[in-house]
Protein backbone atom coordinates (compact mmCIF):
# COMPACT_ATOMS: atom_id res chain seq x y z
CA UNK A 1 0.00 0.00 0.00
CA UNK A 2 1.14 3.62 -1.31
CA UNK A 3 0.18 6.33 1.58
CA UNK A 4 0.65 9.97 -0.38
CA UNK A 5 1.07 12.85 2.25
CA UNK A 6 -1.86 14.98 2.47
CA UNK A 7 -1.56 18.82 3.21
CA UNK A 8 -0.11 19.77 6.94
CA UNK A 9 -3.54 22.39 7.02
CA UNK A 10 -6.27 19.22 5.93
CA UNK A 11 -7.60 17.94 8.59
CA UNK A 12 -10.66 16.00 7.73
CA UNK A 13 -11.24 14.47 11.04
CA UNK A 14 -10.28 17.10 13.27
CA UNK A 15 -7.89 14.65 14.65
CA UNK A 16 -4.47 13.31 13.81
CA UNK A 17 -1.92 9.85 13.96
CA UNK A 18 1.38 10.54 13.23
CA UNK A 19 3.13 8.00 11.00
CA UNK A 20 4.40 6.20 14.10
CA UNK A 21 1.04 5.27 15.68
CA UNK A 22 -0.19 4.25 12.24
CA UNK A 23 2.60 1.87 11.61
CA UNK A 24 2.08 0.51 15.06
CA UNK A 25 -1.77 -0.25 14.25
CA UNK A 26 -0.80 -1.82 11.34
CA UNK A 27 2.13 -4.15 12.25
CA UNK A 28 -0.71 -5.18 14.85
CA UNK A 29 -3.49 -5.44 13.20
CA UNK A 30 -5.47 -3.29 15.58
CA UNK A 31 -8.60 -1.75 14.67
CA UNK A 32 -9.40 1.25 15.19
CA UNK A 33 -12.57 2.18 16.09
CA UNK A 34 -13.19 6.35 16.21
CA UNK A 35 -17.11 7.76 16.75
CA UNK A 36 -17.50 11.32 16.67
CA UNK A 37 -20.12 13.45 18.31
CA UNK A 38 -21.05 16.91 18.20
CA UNK A 39 -20.34 19.34 15.69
Amino acid sequence: MVMTPLPVDLKLFGWHLDARVLDFLMRTHAVLDVDEYGG
